[in-house]
């Protein structure tokens, strides 16, 4: 089948594979046949993923589909925890996104909701003092940093518990993040605009029993 779309070329081919080294040999194929192919491979690529790339409220939806397979019971404790964790992701991204724009990161967000050596409330003070015509989203900016400072950092309120998922699964990206070396300044994704117009092909390495969590966050990410 692989090479029936190899034929073809007059169209571009995008594959998502996660099975061993399937990637290789794809790649190989395409490179016998002649084809401009490009392989994106944790391991060996230095590429930047960067989740929170767009506006705020894709990024918010991107994000709260990315969570929801954490959630796989339905008892009424769990739908609680799950609501409270949406909320928070919500709140996060609302006031980095805010604060930073293009240059907010998932580090920030894990700041925020960590309040790692003070860096969140760091963060709500700094966002505090930015000023926006819009009267109704100046409202919403104050309502986000009460609720951060007055529900979400205040312990007796156990939101912050009921959250511990997210921070936990953020955690875990961003360790896989580094540990796969994935740098800003050396941002090398693909051109998938360029692919697509050039006629190219794309192969996508996503092994979840190798890269795990972040298999699913490549996947996501690059859809």
């Amino acid at each position: 089948m692989f090479y029936q779309d190899l034929d073809n070329v007059d169209h571009s081919l995008i594959v998502f594979t996660s099975k061993g080294d399937t990637s290789y040999k794809l790649y190989s194929m395409a490179k016998q046949v002649g084809r401009k192919v490009h392989l994106i491979k944790p391991e060996t690529n230095t590429f930047y993923i960067n989740i929170l790339d767009g506006t705020e409220k894709d990024v918010i939806e991107n994000m709260e589909e990315l969570f929801k397979h954490a959630h796989a019971e339905t008892d009424s404790i769990t739908k609680v925890r799950e609501d409270m964790e949406r909320l928070l992701l919500r709140n996060a991204i609302k006031l980095v996104k805010r604060s930073l724009g293009e240059e907010a990161t998932l580090e920030d967000v894990y700041n925020l909701i960590t309040n790692k050596d003070g860096l969140g409330r760091k963060q709500i003070g700094n966002f505090g003092r930015i000023i926006v015509d819009d009267e109704e989203l100046m409202i919403e900016n104050k309502e986000l940093i009460s609720w951060f400072l007055s529900c979400y950092y205040n312990e007796t309120k156990n939101i912050y518990y009921l959250c511990r998922g997210v921070r936990l699964k953020i955690k875990e990206l961003l360790d896989y993040q580094r540990l796969y070396q994935f740098e800003p300044k050396e941002a090398d994704l693909p051109n998938f605009e360029k692919i697509i117009k050039n006629k190219e092909i794309l192969i996508v390495d996503s092994e979840v029993l190798k890269y795990r969590e972040y298999a699913k966050l490549i996947g996501s990410y690059l859809l």
